[in-house]
């Protein structure tokens, strides 16, 4: 996938790594940053599929007031033309008529429908599935009633997954640390329960199938998405409302809820006109707990789980850094001394779920990448290992390898032991006898 900022990580390092470990970086600076998106369009043996939110990525660029400094959502491949953003047909991507030239030029990509079986040509399941592979993000968003084809001529490029009708239950968050949920915006109780209800206009909740069956004690596919939210109900049954999974260097998240219908919905009073005016719209009507998941979804683009941010090395980032940059925090000694030295080797970190995961020589470190917050909400903000008082960093814990250790990498897969297979995370590294070592990311 074309992205617009190459950064080898090794550079990145060098600027926030100079003989400590700092934490985040910030810029003086402010930094426009352009966001490609746009709304798939499928056409199908059974005729066009129509987006029933077409605005989605509109009113994400309009709400200001809560929209991250710096955002600006555009469809590259509708620069030129004499259509304006606030006409459904600009955001509009045929997936039939588009190539996978033009796909790779997208950040994210939405897709969703409303009463109706989705059935997908081999060539545009392929096209999609080769878009996400390469480092894009799609974003599939049940619109009520939506299904994937059960025929595996023609069904969804994951196995198994699904959407189905659900039942009544306690809204709950899963994966309490995921970017989905933290970052940029934290959502709280009252928000996650908006996420978990019904579509607009519908009494029925729906929910995301997984497509996951298995025995305890085995290894489930890598292709299967990990619930972030669900409804537990009274029988004790847990239904994802939005699940997300990695696939290859991009990602795909699902919701369930008709996201999209809760931030256009209300804007337009239900319809979907051909173009938005100050007359028939008004983007501050959105539903903000859904509007926060939707920028969430976006930024979760720009995390780097392992070394030169993907799986395919690309070195790549959605995000601009500015200059000069500020030093929030320092880890002392754990930079290797001016004399240098194998046990001293930096490698680059991963960054998942606001912890910063790092290798130092010998040692793996996970650091909380914002000391001051508390993630286990005990009330103490020194989470994990206890720091020294005032110690400006926060060490969640550390291992000891014992010899010369390779950068990080992070995954998010169900716990085949877990009991209940409840997704859980994992920090790998390679030791230089050729060892994996494997630790549970926040035990």
């Amino acid at each position: 996938m074309r992205l617009r900022l190459i950064i080898p990580m090794a550079v990145v390092i060098a600027a926030v790594l100079v003989q400590a470990a700092f934490g985040i970086g910030q810029t003086y600076i402010d930094k426009r940053r352009v966001i490609n998106a746009g709304v798939l369009v499928l056409d199908t043996s059974g005729g066009q599929v129509a987006a029933a939110a077409p605005y989605v990525f509109y009113i994400m660029s309009q709400r200001d007031d809560l929209k991250p400094q710096g955002w600006t959502f555009v469809n590259p491949i509708a620069t030129g033309s004499e259509i304006f953003k606030n006409n459904a047909a600009y955001w509009l991507v045929n997936l039939r008529q588009t190539t996978l030239e033009n796909l790779s030029k997208f950040d994210v990509l939405y897709l969703n429908a409303a009463s109706t079986t989705v059935f997908f040509q081999m060539a545009d399941r392929d096209k999609l599935r080769r878009f996400v592979d390469g480092g894009g993000c799609l974003w599939v968003d049940n619109g009520g009633g939506m299904r994937f084809s059960s025929s595996d001529a023609y069904a969804f490029f994951l196995p198994g997954v699904n959407f189905k009708s659900g039942s009544a239950g306690a809204p709950q968050v899963l994966a309490k640390l995921h970017p989905l949920v933290t970052n940029p915006f934290y959502l709280g109780a009252d928000e996650i329960a908006a996420l978990c209800s019904p579509p607009p206009g519908s009494n029925f909740p729906e929910v995301i199938d997984p497509g996951f069956q298995a025995a305890f004690n085995t290894l489930p596919s890598p292709t299967i998405p990990s619930p972030v939210v669900a409804v537990v109900s009274s029988g004790l049954n847990t239904d994802p409302t939005v699940a997300a999974l990695d696939y290859g260097s991009g990602r795909v998240v699902f919701t369930s809820g008709f996201v999209g219908g809760w931030i256009q919905g209300p804007v337009t009073g239900g319809a979907n006109p051909i173009s938005l005016t100050p007359q028939n719209s008004n983007p501050l009507w959105a539903s903000a707990p859904h509007l926060k998941l939707a920028y969430n979804i976006v930024a979760w683009a720009s995390t780097s789980p392992t070394f030169r941010k993907g799986y395919r090395r690309t070195g790549a980032s959605l995000e601009g850094a500015g200059a000069p940059l500020v030093e929030r925090w320092r880890l002392p000694g754990a930079a290797p001394s001016s004399g240098g030295g194998t046990t001293g080797v930096q490698t680059s970190p991963a960054i998942w779920k606001n912890v910063i995961f790092y290798s130092a020589g010998t040692t793996l470190y996970a650091l909380d990448a914002v000391p001051e917050n508390d993630l286990d909400m005990d009330g103490n903000s020194d989470d994990g290992q206890p720091d020294p008082p005032n110690a400006g960093y926060d060490i969640i814990w550390k291992a000891e390898i014992g010899q010369s250790i390779s950068s990080p990498t992070v995954a998010s897969m169900l716990d085949p032991k877990g009991g209940n297979l409840a997704p859980k995370d994992f920090v790998l590294v390679m030791a230089q006898d050729g060892l994996v070592h494997i630790f549970e990311a926040l035990p």
